[in-house]
């Protein structure tokens, strides 16, 4: 694809939230072994992709083990510092 992406940037000092939307088709239940969001931070370097560095890793258990029998929405927040800014160079992005 050539089309543009938009992606979200965000200082060290600003929330990232948002919410979760689970959908349950009328009349079905799903189990599950739990719901969750982990908000991931990483650098990747353009000559080595394979290898990322992950430098922060945050995660919000958004529902215990259970059944769901209808659709849910999850408002999640991470509203820890986050102590690293994005770097955009030439051999990282």
């Amino acid at each position: 694809d050539k089309d543009p992406v938009e992606i979200p940037i965000y200082s060290g000092q600003e929330n990232v939230s948002g919410v979760v939307d689970v959908s349950v088709p009328s009349g079905k239940k799903i189990d599950h072994q739990g719901i969750r969001i982990e908000m991931i931070g990483q650098t990747e370097l353009f000559y080595d992709k394979g290898n990322s560095i992950k430098f922060t890793s945050l995660v919000r258990e958004l529902e215990a083990v259970g059944t769901l029998a209808s659709t849910k929405a999850y408002p999640f927040e991470f509203s820890t510092e986050k102590p690293y800014e994005t770097y955009s160079g030439m051999n990282v992005r």
